[in-house]
């Protein structure tokens, strides 16, 4: 028999997480207000106070003033990434009036989306707080200003795609895992949850390629495991697939041969890159969030028991077994320290169905549940809070810094006005962030301003071009979108000289380059033949060498 403060205590666990305080209107307005922080935050940092990795904010700039000055990826210039990037990059660029701050109003657009996406779609698959959660998690996930992985006081936009791709990620696990609940149309259900799912895989498809391979294999194993096999689903999978494939198909002009040929390039390159080793470091270094996120999943099975066939036997722990090796698989390609959003979701999605659950016995004379129940939402917590906390702090850090930027002359204002509002901080990696890579920027536009015309277009032979935006002109055909060696590309796996230097007719050598010694050096030697026969030394600074188009 249970005593009467374990029947209390019981139906507390279970209605606090789904109060009727969040139903209807209410739920509505504490999502939208939620929404409205989280997305407002990110609008107002715009463009952070960056403290590590500043070069790889001009990523998406030359990206999206490429995208704005009629350019496609594959087509007009390399690239390892799709064009969905970009194409949100141009839109920021644009909405902000060609200002740096383009890039946090980029970021603000996806998280609304993947916010709204996922609030409406878990409506008869979550409860009322894991779905409000569930939304907050991957809107602030797509927006912290921080590379995913490192401590939130880290502010910066580096590698700021892996952030939208695991939230596209987070998407197709919560069509896939979380169990349609309360009065429902099937039929309907299964058309929404398939198209959903295909259009998030698609989209996954145009951003990056290793998020593409991992949203496939994980629908197909899925799927199978929990018996989602209906032709409806699977038919709204393959409608939504080819929607959103042949809408940013018809964009780079249906020219799919050029992106899969840039894709192989950079997987191919990047697979040279990585070993083994790799992996297994990373398992062993992570160990914990394994054992978490399996005795999490053993609880809740437990928990379940016979009343749920979906969650029979050992499919729940099989699955987070799965979400952390895909975890760790992403982490390894992402060169990416920490962080397991996926564990993160699961743990939201699972705690979901035991709030259902137990909300099911609250009223029924059973054997009590509570120690193992309460040890299951203690792991679950465990595995989603500290991502969700960081990347809010990160939020409120990067808007705090935004308030407060340091001035001169702590810190170096870059001269151009549409680079006037981010500011570099001196401190880890100096040669690409800082007041060096401000001088390196600024000393490159000013050599460029007095011995170029405004017409000539300006391509650089380090990681980023930061000239065509940076004064406003027409940039190259050719070029390489974020050239890294022994990642992206290497001496088997690149664009040829006449892909690589395009229509360029100045090219800038960097004296201290901000992709590092070594890297450069390698870089350097693959192009130095083509630069010799098509260029000539025209002017240099203490930064960089000029050449100009023979």
């Amino acid at each position: 028999m249970k005593s009467a403060l374990t029947v209390y205590f019981e139906r507390f666990l279970a209605r606090r997480q789904d109060s009727k305080a969040l139903q209807g209107p209410r739920l509505l307005i504490v999502f939208f207000a939620g929404m409205a922080l989280i997305c407002g935050a990110t609008v107002f940092i715009g463009a952070v106070p960056t403290k590590v990795f500043g070069h790889d904010i001009f990523v998406p700039l030359e990206i999206g003033w490429r995208v704005i000055n009629g350019q496609h990826p594959h087509l007009d210039f390399t690239s390892g990434w799709g064009p969905l990037w970009f194409l949100l990059a141009a839109l920021g660029l644009t909405i902000s009036r060609h200002s740096v701050n383009g890039i946090g109003y980029a970021n603000a657009i996806m998280a609304l989306s993947v916010g709204i996406w996922s609030f409406f779609l878990g409506k008869n698959r979550l409860a009322s707080f894991p779905r409000i959660i569930l939304s907050f998690f991957l809107a602030a996930l797509v927006s912290a200003p921080y590379p995913l992985g490192m401590p939130f006081f880290t502010s910066s936009h580096a590698m700021v795609y892996n952030r939208y791709g695991y939230a596209l990620l987070g998407i197709i696990l919560l069509e896939n895992i979380a169990g349609v609940h309360g009065p429902k149309d099937a039929q309907r259900e299964g058309w929404i949850g398939g198209i959903s799912t295909g259009a998030a895989l698609g989209l996954t498809l145009f951003l990056k390629a290793s998020y593409f391979l991992v949203a496939g294999v994980l629908i197909g194993v899925l799927s199978l495991v929990l018996g989602r096999l209906g032709y409806r689903r699977l038919l709204g999978i393959v409608l939504g697939f080819s929607a959103v494939s042949l809408c940013l198909l018809s964009y780079l002009r249906f020219d799919a041969a050029a992106m899969l040929r840039d894709l192989r390039m950079a997987g191919a390159a990047r697979a040279e890159a990585l070993t083994s080793l790799t992996f297994a470091q990373n398992t062993l270094n992570h160990a914990s969030v394994l054992l978490g996120a399996v005795l999490f999943a053993l609880a809740a099975a437990l928990l379940f028991g016979d009343r749920n066939p979906r969650w029979r036997g050992l499919r729940l722990p099989i699955i987070g077994a799965l979400l952390f090796a895909t975890d760790i698989g992403l982490m390894s390609t992402n060169a990416q320290w920490d962080g397991f959003p996926l564990c993160a979701v699961f743990a939201i999605l699972i705690v979901s169905e035991l709030t259902k659950d137990q909300q099911s016995l609250a009223a029924t004379p059973a054997p009590s549940n509570l120690p193992l129940y309460a040890g299951a939402m203690f792991l679950g917590t465990l595995l989603f809070l500290p991502q969700f906390t960081s990347d809010l702090a990160g939020l409120a850090y990067g808007a705090w810094e935004k308030e407060r930027p340091l001035t001169p002359p702590a810190v170096l204002h870059f001269t151009s006005p549409n680079l006037w509002p981010l500011l570099l901080y001196d401190g880890y990696q100096p040669r690409n962030n800082g007041r060096v890579f401000t001088a390196y920027v600024n000393d490159g536009a000013a050599l460029l301003e007095r011995e170029t015309r405004p017409d000539e277009r300006v391509l650089s032979i380090d990681m980023t071009n930061p000239f065509p935006y940076a004064l406003e002109r027409r940039p190259p055909h050719g070029g390489i979108a974020s050239p890294t060696y022994r990642s992206n590309i290497d001496d088997a796996h690149r664009p040829s000289d006449d892909q690589f230097f395009g229509d360029a007719d100045i090219v800038m050598v960097p004296k201290h380059p901000a992709l590092g010694d070594e890297a450069f050096s390698d870089f350097y030697k693959a192009y130095e033949h083509g630069l010799d026969q098509r260029y000539y030394v025209a002017a240099q600074t203490d930064w960089w060498w000029m050449y100009r188009r023979k």
